[in-house]
């Protein structure tokens, strides 16, 4: 049996559309970057299954890309601001760590982590839904950022593209093919045939401009 955040494809399948089609019915996709690839789901629709997933071929450090509007507005604020920094990377841009207030228990289990995302990603949700420290980091995206697009903001656009909601899901993988060695492409691309997982390369993305201008901004507006 599928489980429900991967796809029904016998190969790999390529292309921005087809991973737009993907994340646009929930599922789960692989984007291929300079540094690696990452995992990716949007955040509104997360399943405990497709969390674990995500917790279990990689780290177990999972974050949630999300507009530097929601993050202010949920009262999130950057974690750089605890060590002076100004945020100018994917790491510095991370704010503090959260969990919903209701519906889970420790935080740290894939359930509880996808009901946090899902809080996170919906537009109606409050300060007081969130409670500071916790176990989901958010990434904050901005169209503002004149910077090339880092993960989470492709991450960002190609969810917001898919489904009008910017929140983004995303996890960097890990593979056991070598232990001293990052996976290569090749090992990301036959993990993805064998999970039935579409894969895209960031460089087909295009312009982040496509993408930010309508999902990004527009994510939250009411």
């Amino acid at each position: 049996m599928i489980a429900d955040h991967v796809g029904t494809a016998d190969s790999v399948l390529w292309g921005v559309e087809q991973a737009e089609r993907e994340l646009a019915s929930g599922r789960t996709v692989i984007v291929l970057h300079d540094a690696g690839a990452a995992i990716v789901f949007p955040a509104a629709s997360a399943t405990p299954s497709a969390m674990s997933f995500a917790i279990r071929h990689s780290s177990g450090f999972v974050q949630v890309a999300l507009a530097a509007s929601q993050c202010d507005r949920l009262l999130i604020p950057p974690a750089a601001e605890m060590y002076g920094r100004r945020a100018v990377s994917t790491s510095s841009r991370q704010r503090v760590g959260v969990d919903a207030v209701e519906g889970i228990g420790t935080g740290i289990s894939a359930a509880d982590r996808a009901r946090t995302a899902r809080v996170l990603a919906d537009s109606t949700s409050l300060m007081t839904d969130l409670t500071r420290p916790g176990h989901v980091i958010p990434v904050s995206v901005s169209s503002a950022d004149s910077q090339e697009m880092s993960v989470a903001g492709t991450a960002s656009s190609l969810v917001g593209s898919a489904t009008g909601n910017c929140a983004a899901v995303f996890a960097e993988i890990i593979l056991d093919v070598d232990p001293v060695d990052l996976p290569t492409r090749l090992d990301v691309v036959e993990f993805a045939r064998i999970h039935g997982i579409c894969t895209v390369d960031s460089a087909d993305l295009g312009s982040p401009d496509r993408y930010r201008s309508s999902s990004v901004d527009r994510s939250y507006s009411t």
